[in-house]
């Protein structure tokens, strides 16, 4: 069933093909259409192509004319089945412990189906919470320059009222609160594994245990960098007491 499906002739095609396609998932099966065991995974590739049209493209490699991506996705394999999502390689964990690829022949259709579209759901997601978090690292950075640019000088130890009121500081505070939610609530809706076995509660337990530790750690860091703060801001008082002295009286 292998020219039923488009094949991609070249490296630039390749590329094109993974970095035009922004709404659906890139599925790609490297091999030769001659072998048995891509002939039997483009077959089911050929049954499901019309099932999973609106979330997913297919496309075959063959790795002896295009040559490009073997050593760079180690396809040493005779059929191996890549994901990408917008210009991005995606991995996929079935268990075998190879998450960066398939490397045999599914005939299952419907397991192949949901495959894609775990990995098309997944990979939504992961976009999703890329862009907040850069557009939370842009608000962040915005607000900072903005503050320096326009915020009226104060002490260390206290706040200036006409900050308070500043326009900017609601603005900026409002937009990062708000984002920083959608990232909490995107993060919650992630799927969460099982703890209910044994080894994975001894595994929490460590893990809380460490974490602990490195509490205790930061405290000591945090009281010694708020002694150090404290002698700072003395002798910055020292300094502009010093020069208010030092100016001349009219």
């Amino acid at each position: 069933m292998s020219y039923m499906l488009p094949h991609l002739e070249n490296g630039w095609q390749v590329d094109q093909a993974i970095l035009a396609e922004e709404d659906r998932v890139v599925v790609v099966r490297f091999g030769h259409d001659w072998d048995p065991t891509c002939m039997r995974m483009d077959e089911t590739l050929f049954k499901i192509a019309p099932k999973v049209k609106n979330f997913s493209v297919i496309y075959l490699v063959d790795i002896t004319k295009v040559p490009d991506f073997n050593k760079m996705y180690e396809l040493y394999d005779p059929c191996t089945v890549m994901f990408f999502f917008r210009n991005k390689h995606i991995m996929v964990d079935l268990g075998t412990g190879n998450n960066n690829k398939i490397n045999w022949a599914i005939t299952d259709g419907q397991e192949l189906i949901d495959i894609i579209e775990t990995v098309y759901r997944m990979s939504d997601r992961l976009t999703q919470l890329q862009d907040l978090i850069n557009e939370l690292a842009s608000f962040m950075t915005n607000a900072i320059g903005v503050l320096q640019a326009t915020a009226p000088p104060c002490d260390f130890d206290r706040s200036n009222p006409e900050l308070e009121e500043e326009t900017n500081c609601q603005l900026f505070a409002a937009h990062i609160a708000r984002t920083a939610k959608d990232v909490e609530v995107l993060i919650d809706s992630f799927p969460i594994e099982d703890a209910g076995n044994g080894d994975t509660v001894e595994q929490l337990l460590q893990v809380d245990a460490e974490r602990s530790k490195v509490a205790r750690e930061l405290e000591v860091v945090v009281g010694e960098g708020e002694d150090l703060v404290q002698r700072i801001q003395q002798r910055l008082s020292d300094i502009a007491r010093v020069q208010i002295m030092s100016r001349p009286s009219c």
